[in-house]
């Protein structure tokens, strides 16, 4: 089982939050071009950009500021942009780094976007630095294996597979224990999308009861073609097709195409262990965006009060 799994795990993408304090000071509309900087540091360096563990996050301090003589006047900038990399369950600070830079522009905030737009995540130092991050993140992980399976397990004996799927998903290949957590992943996303099937298959039942064929059909379409499900589903489909009017077939021709399509896709995978796993890994872990971002907010709200403490 582990192997098909890991096959088709995704790719070592080690994930990091870009993130910039709100009580950090800066002129207006420089905010939303650091934290484009930051974007772009982590996914120009081979980062995911969203994380419930670990945010990276910028600090600005002005060196020097002043106007030159000329008509018009230029405003000048140095600033020591420092960024860290922040584990947000200790609240540690696990590397960091600082980069000299200077603007020049026709305004204050136009200076300041010039001096961090010279902040360039290709360079070799910040290269070195954000390899060096991904080392430490992946260290984090793989101490953690094992606290981080019973939770994942945890939330799906709580029938939150989501939830659970979104906690394995962070975790990278390259820990040394990955084989466990790829053969859970695979359980999972199993259980999760047979869950989303049951329920769907359950509201088109009452829909069906009372005629509302439309929507017993919007209801089905939500089930996967990699769940256990999918073929019970599909039969469900040509029954709701078959109540329907013709102008109702008209309508959803192309939709029933799809979903043929997806049958025949379905029939196949079953054939094929390996690429059922890979379907069945690739549509939990897009269920579980959701369930990153949500952990990643509430991540953000606690930690910004002691991020600004710390970095001032």
């Amino acid at each position: 089982m582990f192997l098909s799994a890991a096959s088709f795990a995704q790719t070592d993408l080690v994930a990091v939050t870009p993130y910039v304090c709100d009580e950090l000071e800066l002129p207006a509309g420089v905010k939303n071009t650091l934290q484009q900087r930051m974007l772009q540091l982590a996914t120009q360096n081979g980062y995911g950009s969203l994380s419930g563990e670990f945010v990276l996050t910028p600090n600005v301090l002005v060196l020097d500021k002043k106007t030159t003589a000329t008509a018009p006047a230029q405003f000048i900038v140095d600033l020591e942009i420092s960024v860290y990399v922040v584990a947000v369950a200790e609240q540690t600070i696990i590397a960091e780094t600082a980069v000299p830079v200077r603007g020049i522009g026709a305004s204050e905030s136009k200076a300041y976007i010039s001096a961090i737009n010279r902040l360039s995540p290709r360079t070799p130092a910040m290269r070195n630095f954000m390899n060096s991050c991904r080392e430490r993140i992946v260290d984090y992980y793989a101490q953690r294996v094992p606290v981080l399976i019973a939770k994942a397990q945890s939330l799906a004996d709580r029938e939150q597979y989501v939830e659970a799927v979104a906690v394995l998903d962070a975790i990278p290949e390259s820990v040394p224990e990955y084989a466990s957590v790829a053969s859970l992943k695979v359980e999972l996303a199993t259980q999760l999308l047979d869950r989303v099937a049951e329920t769907a298959m359950q509201r088109a039942k009452v829909e069906m009861v009372k005629g509302n064929y439309a929507e017993a059909m919007d209801a089905l379409v939500a089930v996967n073609p990699a769940s256990n499900k999918a073929k019970e589903a599909y039969a469900m489909i040509d029954q709701v097709a078959a109540k329907m009017s013709e102008a109702e077939r008209a309508a959803r021709e192309a939709e029933l195409a799809r979903l043929e399509q997806e049958r025949e896709a379905s029939q196949r995978a079953f054939d094929n262990q390996m690429m059922l796993e890979k379907m069945r890994l690739e549509a939990s872990s897009k269920a579980a965006e959701s369930a990153r971002s949500a952990a990643a907010e509430v991540s953000l709200s606690g930690i910004n009060a002691w991020l600004f403490g710390k970095l001032k």
